[in-house]
């Protein structure tokens, strides 16, 4: 029961740090978990730690990395949204002038 505590909590907070990355104006920052999470299931896998014994484990250990960069590919949109807003209303503001 702690374990998956333990987890749900840890897999919290990396989303709610992917999130806050991905609307960096480093585009590159929420790559990082991503990028991560691939890599340490691919050496996982080539290590012999973590074994495939279904598809739905081969579907959860691609779904992981694709989440992580769909967060991503929302927020840079988010980001691009909210900077054009801005955009919009400085162009406003010097028409009224």
């Amino acid at each position: 029961m702690t374990a998956w505590l333990i987890a749900i909590t840890i897999t919290i907070l990396l989303f709610i740090v992917q999130h806050f990355a991905s609307i960096s104006r480093i585009p590159w920052l929420g790559t990082i978990i991503p990028t991560a999470l691939a890599i340490v299931i691919v050496s996982m896998l080539v290590l012999g730690k973590l074994e495939i014994n279904s598809s739905r484990d081969l579907f959860f250990m691609i779904a992981g990395p694709l989440v992580f960069l769909s967060l991503w590919g929302e927020g840079r949109n988010s980001l691009k949204r909210k900077r054009k807003k801005e955009l919009n209303k400085m162009k406003t503001w010097d028409l009224r002038d």
